[in-house]
């Protein structure tokens, strides 16, 4: 029943924000638009860099690798925060490497999976598919609102005080996803739909707004260790992606359409070079254009007083290329320097587009994007004092491009110490890290000309962060093992000279698992300190502190196994800040999932 973004929030320094039915993943501060997420070593992000985390299933998941940190000198724009890879094509040496599992449990969720994979001296071949359905949370929005937002719900059609988000925020997953290998050629192909409900600025009176993404990803490529000393690896990839709004207003006659989509081409080489044994080099191109880019918002019949609405944007082909270079140096046993710089160059491009909401002074409109350049270095050195102590010194910057049509992406600076101390039954990890963040894509409040406020898009941000986290773990006995980490992060926006939006000064997160012949018990907590919404559209939601437990037993009969998950354990209410992307009204903050029980019944064979 947990999405990734569930998952990923008990990692060291991720927390969710979550906005009804779809969640945001944080990092350092950082948002997932600003983190890139790959599946098997691909770029899986979106048109500006969002990547539709609800849309990954967990039944499909082998292996999750983190990189923190910015790392655009390899992986180029959106690795801002760092790099989130997903593996899905993981094969095991081992017979037990295809599963069948269907899990049940709280608001009607259901998750069908199957995997199939198979693996020889010369290909590796994994199949996956997975169905997944929720009813959503049911939360009354008189809980979420105060009270002047509440005495303008009449008005709005809602009379029930009793009314809740119930059968607003269905969620329904399909995936299907081929890949694998034969000698050195590699492929990856995947098909996956997601719908999902949402309610936005105030509650629908009707069926909510449906959110439709569909997404075809395929890659191929080739990989091939020619000698010692030099490797090659390359692959082109294509991507096809669509999302559709049914957009369901609060006035009940209105209804309308928003749809957007594009294509894209990849194509990447990357090669590696060990001339001895003190350098490693790496060296690549890279070359990503977007196609068909267009967006449509249409609302034919609109709300009481106010126009139909028609828009049409349109841009034209948009590519980036990149040329990087990476060197690692052993002067000493001891001494790791690494160097690294990315070249990336963003070609021009026309848009236009069309926007009548029924003013006679409205026309067509249109621009050109001129090209630019940029240079994103990476520097680290690394010391080990003996086998049990390492300290490690990064500093890299990174960008992304934004959705505003200019030549100035989005960029950061990080600056990160850190101490590793390792024994062969656990390790401690202390960093401390400085993050700047300059020219973001933000919203800023305005005053309309009839006195009340408004949001525009502006560019200009800047926040700036400084933290420590701490990671631990280790076996505490023999069949006990440990975790636990504490990340303390100071965010500034220095824009608006105030805290930075939903960036909470500590987050935290403990495990014990226990473990005995077939059967493991895990006790997991979390904790998140209060945060708050961006300006003043929504309190400060309170800190929360939330337990989750876990058992699961193998091989109940031949490959069977049993898990049975109860999360929220002490139905802790959870509250996530207030946003002006969608839910406007809730100004007190939208509640998170009270305490559920998912039970999965799988097969391995």
């Amino acid at each position: 029943g947990r999405s990734l973004p569930q998952v990923l929030q008990s990692a060291t320094g991720f927390y969710v924000r979550d906005s009804g039915s779809t969640s945001s993943v944080y990092l350092r501060g950082f948002n997932d638009d600003q983190t890139l997420i790959l599946v098997n070593g691909m770029r899986r992000t979106g048109k500006y860099g969002h990547s539709d985390l609800n849309g990954i299933q967990l039944a499909d998941i082998a292996r999750i690798e983190i990189i923190r940190g910015p790392m655009s000198a390899l992986y180029g724009s959106d690795s801002m925060a760092g790099v989130i890879n997903i593996i899905t094509n993981e094969v095991s040496d081992s017979n037990d490497v295809s599963i069948a599992s269907f899990t049940y449990g709280s608001r009607e969720t259901k998750k069908a999976a199957l995997r199939l994979s198979q693996k020889t001296d010369d290909l590796k071949l994994v199949f996956n598919a997975s169905e997944y359905h929720t009813d959503g949370l049911d939360n009354k929005f008189s809980d979420m609102m105060g009270p002047d937002n509440q005495a303008l719900l009449p008005g709005l059609g809602v009379t029930d005080p009793d009314y809740s988000t119930k059968d607003l925020l269905e969620n329904r997953k399909q995936y299907i996803g081929v890949s694998g290998s034969y000698k050195n050629v590699y492929f990856d192909a995947a098909v996956n739909n997601t719908d999902v409900d949402i309610y936005a600025i105030a509650p629908s009176l009707r069926d909510g707004i449906e959110r439709s993404s569909d997404n075809i990803d395929m890659t191929l490529g080739y990989r091939n260790d020619v000698n010692d000393w030099f490797s090659i690896d390359t692959h082109i990839a294509y991507f096809d992606h669509s999302k559709q709004d049914l957009l369901d207003f609060i006035d009940p006659t209105a209804y309308g359409l928003r749809y957007a989509a594009y294509n894209a081409w990849e194509a990447e080489l990357v090669t590696n070079f060990r001339p001895n044994h003190q350098w490693n080099i790496i060296a690549g191109l890279y070359q990503r254009t977007m196609t068909d880019n267009t967006e449509t918002y249409d609302v034919p019949v609109p709300q009481s007083g106010i126009s139909p609405i028609h828009q049409y944007y349109e841009r034209g082909d948009r590519t980036t290329q990149a040329v990087f270079t990476q060197a690692t140096y052993f002067p000493t046993d001891q001494l790791t320097l690494v160097a690294g710089v990315r070249w990336e160059n963003n070609l021009s491009y026309d848009y236009s587009g069309v926007e009548d909401i029924g003013l006679p002074t409205q026309s067509p409109y249109g621009g050109h994007v001129p090209s630019y350049n940029q240079f994103l270095p990476r520097l680290a050195a690394i010391y080990h004092f003996d086998q049990n102590h390492t300290m490690k010194l990064l500093y890299g910057e990174a960008s992304k491009l934004v959705a505003d049509d200019s030549d100035e992406p989005e960029k950061t600076e990080t600056v990160e110490i850190n101490y590793i101390f390792t024994k062969p039954d656990y390790s401690l990890s202390a960093s401390l890290f400085f993050n700047e963040l300059e020219n973001l894509y933000i919203e800023d409040i305005i005053t309309e000309p009839d006195g009340s406020l408004g949001y525009v898009r502006t560019r200009g941000g800047r926040i700036e962060t400084m933290g420590i986290e701490i990671i631990a773990q280790g076996h505490l006995r023999k069949h006990l093992f440990g975790e636990a980490s504490y990340t303390y992060q100071q965010s500034e926006d220095i824009s608006h000279d105030t805290d930075a939006a939903y960036s909470p000064d500590s987050v935290a997160m403990g495990k014990l698992s226990y473990q005995r012949q077939t059967t493991t018990y895990s006790l997991a907590a979390r904790y998140v300190s209060t945060m708050a919404p961006s300006f003043d559209v929504g309190d400060t939601v309170d800190d929360y502190l939330v337990f989750d437990l876990n058992y699961r037993h193998d091989k109940l009969i031949a490959g069977a196994y049993l898990n049975i998950r109860l999360s929220n354990l002490f139905d802790e209410e959870v509250r996530y800040p207030n946003n002006t992307e969608f839910n406007e009204f809730l100004d007190k903050g939208t509640i998170g999932t009270e305490r559920s029980i998912y039970g999965t019944i799988g097969w391995k064979f």
